[in-house]
């Protein structure tokens, strides 16, 4: 990774290292050990479909992370289950208490973008925003689009 960052010019920190929750946790020492060097390099680590696996919030601790992606499953489900609301609200003040930045992945309602807006989750992406772009309809994107002021996308 060190080689590729240095080969492309790319700063480290323009760079996030996505990992799925259950494959972090197949060898969690190694994992550590691995991430830590990668967090070294001032690569930034995020936590992919956080919520669906069989996490320990003690890995919170461990792991150098510094997001975690709340699963679109949550998202989806936030107007019909007063649970699934409960766990991205949990989710969400977790991560501020640990000063772990919070994305939702999925969101494709307006009442969705609102509520996770209530909550003060971090970031969001989904197809509300826009559909997956091509690299020359991204740069056009990037251009003309208006920041949504209380929920980054």
């Amino acid at each position: 990774m060190s080689e590729a960052l240095e080969s492309s010019g790319l700063r480290p920190a323009m760079l996030e290292l996505e990992v799925t929750e259950t494959s972090i946790m197949t060898d969690a020492d190694s994992v550590i050990e691995r991430l830590r060097r990668i967090k070294a390099l001032g690569v930034r680590i995020a936590i992919d479909d956080f919520g669906t696996g069989y996490s320990s919030l003690a890995y919170l601790r461990q792991f150098p992370i510094d997001s975690i992606k709340i699963d679109r499953s949550f998202i989806a489900a936030i107007g019909d289950s007063s649970a699934a609301a409960a766990v991205i609200q949990t989710l969400v003040q977790l991560g501020q208490k640990l000063g772990i930045s919070t994305l939702a992945e999925g969101i494709e309602e307006q009442s969705q973008l609102e509520y996770l807006q209530d909550q003060q989750c971090d970031h969001g992406q989904g197809f509300l925003v826009t559909k997956p772009l091509t690299p020359p309809d991204l740069e056009q994107f990037l251009h003309s689009y208006q920041r949504q002021p209380e929920l980054h996308v």
